[in-house]
């Protein structure tokens, strides 16, 4: 999933929560990074409203510390931080 979402790959996204995945599973990987994260660091917007229409948590952070917003900020992607600014208010 967390490929999915640094793909904008809706589609897929909706394929892994029909057959129970976790929309906040954190990728070991990855820093503990949730899909969230993926699409924020790609400015995939589509693949956030969906996750976050699904549940997907704003608030968690990864290994660093950092959270969604944080990566949206660093990446300078500021329809992505509008958005999450928009979902967290």
């Amino acid at each position: 999933m967390y490929e999915a979402a640094a793909e904008n790959e809706v589609e897929d996204l909706m394929m892994y929560l029909a057959f129970g995945a976790d929309v906040n599973w954190q990728n070991l990987d990855a820093d503990d990074r949730t899909a969230v994260f993926a699409a924020c660091e790609h400015g995939n917007v589509l693949a956030i409203e969906y996750l976050c229409q699904n549940g997907a948590k704003l608030s968690v952070t990864d290994r660093q510390g950092k959270s969604p917003f944080d990566v949206a900020t660093a990446e300078g992607l500021q329809d992505v931080v509008a958005l999450l600014t928009r979902k967290s208010a």
